[in-house]
């Protein structure tokens, strides 16, 4: 009689003590998941803050270096003649759009070179694969352009499709307003596609 009773205590905390371990487990097991997704989190966070400043970097240098090759074509000042295009002193810009193309090439990226709030010069394509002038620049953009030389965007959207953008101004009145802007964007999809693939290889 007392065997079996004591059988039957033995067997209760047997069961009492697999019942425990199953919810130290199950605690465990939801601790490190919630670990897991937070530490998933931050890499996400991190991951974006530093290709938001690689892309930075790489939009600022681009742009430096187009508007340092218009300003090098001439002395003068930049303007829109009788025909309606973009002029550096003589220099036809028209004639002069492939330095856009082969830099946006070689950088993944697209320029535009407006002049008050037109386009005069783009690398973007239209649906006819033709150079795609038909974007305007805003006041706003102009205005914030003015008080702090450039301006760095992770939200621009065009046709449709949302972009990393860097503006800078290139041509200014005898204020110091600027007169032309000079956009260089990248497809933020394309960039985080990047990323994933660089993180898919490291990992």
């Amino acid at each position: 009689q007392k065997s079996k009773e004591k059988a039957k205590v033995d067997k209760s905390v047997k069961n009492g003590g697999f019942k425990l371990t199953g919810k130290i487990i199950s605690i465990v097991a939801i601790a490190m998941a919630v670990l897991g997704v937070a530490i998933a989190v931050t890499v996400l966070i991190c991951m974006r803050t530093m290709a938001s400043d690689l892309v930075r970097d790489k939009l600022e240098m681009t742009s430096y270096a187009v508007k340092s090759h218009y300003d090098s074509l001439s002395d003068m000042d930049y303007k829109i003649k009788e025909d309606g295009l973009l002029y550096k002193g003589t220099t036809d810009l028209t004639y002069e759009k492939d330095y856009i193309d082969e830099m946006c090439d070689f950088m993944d990226t697209y320029t535009v070179m407006f002049y008050g709030e037109d386009a005069y010069l783009s690398s973007f394509l239209d649906e006819n694969d033709e150079e795609d002038i038909s974007m305007t620049l805003s006041q706003d953009v102009i205005d914030k352009v003015d008080q702090n030389e450039y301006l760095y965007v992770d939200d621009l959207e065009i046709n449709g499709v949302t972009y990393y953008g860097y503006y800078i101004g290139y041509a200014f009145d005898d204020e110091g307003y600027a007169l032309g802007v000079l956009l260089v964007a990248v497809d933020s999809n394309e960039t985080w596609s990047s990323i994933a693939t660089y993180l898919v290889i490291i990992s």
